[in-house]
């Protein structure tokens, strides 16, 4: 298990159970921090996937974030509410590309029907066109870490 962390005090703490069921159900971006190529500090939102206890992301091969990316690296990530009451994960985690375009394509659907509502949506073909051609890439966080917060639960 992945450790759970309070954020603040005296902000209220999701549970195990309920950090699962928000990043699981959460339609918001992940918000992914990298570093470019002189050390500085960059925020890419992307859309998500999250199953098994990992975040998956699609991005363009080509894109400034894919760039940035280095497997087996660290890389810090952050999933919150931009309304009252603000809840919300952070945390740091190992990248990996998902290289299996069997993999890559099932988590690419998943992404897309989340985001976009329906596979048949325009859009989403295109991207999974794209995907399938290799001009769109899967990342695959692993977790080391979790910040939480709910202010749902604030006393």
């Amino acid at each position: 298990m992945v450790k759970i962390i309070p954020a603040m005090s005296p902000v209220g703490v999701m549970n195990g159970a309920e950090l699962e069921s928000f990043l699981a159900n959460c339609k918001l971006p992940l918000k992914l921090g990298t570093t470019d190529r002189r050390g500085d500090p960059v925020i890419h939102p992307l859309w998500y996937h999250y199953e098994n206890g990992k975040f998956y992301l699609i991005t363009a091969s080509n894109s400034r974030k894919l760039q940035n990316a280095k497997p087996g690296g660290r890389v810090y990530f952050c999933v919150d509410t931009d309304a009252r009451p603000y809840k919300g994960a952070k945390g740091k985690g190992v990248l990996r590309f998902v290289g299996d375009q069997v993999q890559a394509s099932k988590i690419g659907e998943r992404i897309l029907a989340k985001y976009t509502g329906r596979l048949d949506d325009p859009f989403a073909k295109s991207i999974m066109a794209r995907l399938r051609n290799g001009q769109e890439t899967i990342l695959e966080i692993d977790p080391l870490y979790y910040s939480v917060w709910d202010d749902s639960k604030s006393p």
